[in-house]
């Protein structure tokens, strides 16, 4: 009798182990819309970005960063759009000295990323 309950308790213990082992390890899920009323963001935390822009002695630089963080907003105010999403911004590099003192540093006014292009992801 003691050697059935023993038997059967751990049946049901591994049984139960092995149905909850899936949730105990986190899948990656498809970017969804966030709402029925919004867009979905142009680009999602840990995307790697680039923003050319032209220095003020005509020379082509490329600055790479990560974002970081992205918030919607109903009513955008004097700088940003309504109804849209912004960006915040870990900057890590440039093209014109990779190794500037002054990076990696991090964007802290928020930005709707118009001028970038995703160039992978973390």
């Amino acid at each position: 009798m003691l050697k059935t309950f023993l038997t059967h308790s751990r049946r049901d213990f591994l049984q139960g182990l092995s149905a909850s082992l899936p949730f105990l390890f986190p899948r990656s899920q498809p970017i969804k819309s966030f709402s029925s009323d919004r867009p979905a963001p142009k680009f999602c935390i840990g995307d790697l970005i680039a923003a050319d822009w032209v220095d003020e002695f005509g020379e082509d630089i490329i600055e790479f960063g990560e974002v970081v963080g992205l918030c919607y907003l109903h009513e955008g105010g004097r700088s940003y759009p309504d109804n849209d999403w912004v960006y915040y911004i870990r900057w890590t590099h440039n093209t014109s000295d990779p190794d500037s003192p002054g990076f990696p540093c991090f964007e802290w006014e928020p930005s709707t990323g118009d001028d970038w292009r995703r160039i992978g992801h973390v």
